[in-house]
Parts: C-alpha cells; structure tokens; sequence
C-alpha cells in the first residue's frame, strides 16, 4: 500500500480498503508498504461489499479515508469496492517477505516470512501488497496466501539513481496531464505541515517549498491542501511538456531538504 493509506490502516483511521475487485478470502492478512518488499502490519479481512457511486463514496469517506477532492479520480479508476478491515496492528519491526517471479495473484508466503511474523500476530496469516488492478482466486486458501500487486500500468521498475533522501512514487492520471498536478496524497510524509494551505491563494501555507522539476524549472510555492497538489500548474506543466508525460507513467517524488523536493519522471532505461 502506498502512503498515506497504509499508515491510515494501522493508525485505525481507514477500515475499508478501496480496490478494483471483489475477493473471496477472509482472514488475518499482513500489509505490504508499496515498493519496499516489507510487511510493517496486519489487519483481519471480514468482508467484501458491493461497489460504491459518487454518492455512496461521498458518505463513506470516514471510513475509506479519500478526500472530497479525489474521489473522482477513485471513481473513474475504479478504486469503488471496500475490502473490510478490522484489529489492524502495526509490526513492532518489518519483515521482508519472498516475491516468487512472475506471482500476480494470491501466493503462498515464504517461510521466514510466516515465522518472522508468527511471533507478533495470530496465525493463520496472508499478506496483501496493493495495486490499483489485481484479482483475488477465489479457490486459494485464505490461510497461507499473499496477494502480490499487479501494477496497473507499465511493469514494477527500480528508482533511478536520485540521492540518498526519502522518496516516494505518484502515478499519473489523464486529470493530472491535462490539468498541471501531480497528485501528492500518497507522498504526504514527504511534506511539512506548515506548507499545506488552503484551495485558494488566500488561504495559502505560511511556508514554502522550494521544488526542482527535473526538467524544468525550479519554483517555490505552496500545497493546494484539497487536492493535495503544488499551487502553482504552470511549472508543472512546463515539466510535463518537457519530459514527454504521459498517463500511467510514474513520477519520483524525493525530498531534497526540510523544504525542498525534487519530481522527476520515472522511466525504464532503454
């Protein structure tokens, strides 16, 4: 899971996860931060409910945790079908877990895996890695499986070589190309609190971040706090035209100092 909503889960703050797919399996599962390979946590899958539409959503946002202003992006991704959790706990350590080649659906976890965490929740356990698009198989076992993420998109990749800072990776949608943001929900533990404001300049942050689009240009502003995106879309969209971006693809979000990011587009080497 990307942040914030892993972070969500553990806290208590967010018991359904929003997925693409319905699932057949119930039982304690162990949850997988995006991109790491570590389990940092577990929570009990008690159900699976019907899709939501805009109103629905809307209602629910106590309990699914996506803000007003990305809920239509939820929508037209398909991010519509609650996946009930409940009891999540946060791992006093995390456990690196074995992602067999190729696995794209529910898996056996490996060994080491089952027996780190064995120790700090109950058994039986699984562990869910989340995407946007993947599938449960309605005949395994929900008492020894992992769910590994298929990426809803070009395939899984290594960051480029961007420094030693804290990172985080946004993908990009059609709103975002055609409108000049980036959405910054899923980096927010990458930003101060001081620096996200209001929906308009009025209500702008006291503070600023000093942001370098690699390339592009490099600006100072603020963060939109309703759609969690930069202030400013002029420079963003400079950035876009420069890179060539294009839905589906990646940006690489990297915190260069207390106050300052880097964004790049994230790409295979060729």
């Amino acid at each position: 899971m990307d942040e914030p909503w892993i972070s969500m889960i553990l806290s208590g703050a967010k018991t359904w996860e929003m997925r693409s797919r319905p699932t057949s399996l119930r039982g304690r599962i162990a949850l997988i931060r995006k991109r790491s390979g570590l389990v940092v946590g577990t929570a009990e899958l008690v159900d699976c409910l019907a899709p939501l539409d805009a109103d629905a959503m809307a209602a629910t946002a106590d309990r699914h945790g996506i803000d007003p202003g990305w809920q239509p992006d939820a929508l037209a991704a398909g991010w519509v079908i609650p996946w009930v959790l409940r009891d999540a706990r946060a791992l006093a350590a995390p456990v690196p877990y074995r992602h067999p080649l190729g696995a794209v659906g529910w898996v056996v976890l490996d060994q080491s895996a089952t027996e780190a965490i064995a120790g700090r929740v109950p058994l039986p356990l699984a562990a869910v890695g989340t995407a946007r698009d993947r599938h449960a198989d309605a005949s395994a076992s929900a008492t020894s499986v992992a769910e590994i993420v298929r990426p809803a998109g070009p395939p899984a990749r290594p960051l480029p070589a961007i420094g030693a800072g804290e990172s985080g990776v946004v993908r990009l949608t059609g709103g975002n190309i055609r409108n000049g943001h980036v959405y910054l929900r899923a980096v927010r533990y990458l930003l101060p609190d001081d620096v996200i404001g209001g929906p308009n300049a009025e209500a702008a942050a006291p503070s600023l971040l000093t942001v370098t689009f690699e390339p592009g240009p490099t600006i100072t502003t603020d963060v939109a706090g309703d759609k969690m995106i930069l202030r400013q879309r002029g420079p963003v969209r400079e950035f876009f035209r420069a890179a060539g971006a294009r839905e589906g693809e990646d940006v690489v979000v990297q915190r260069t100092g207390p106050y300052s990011l880097r964004i790049a587009l994230l790409r295979v080497a060729r």
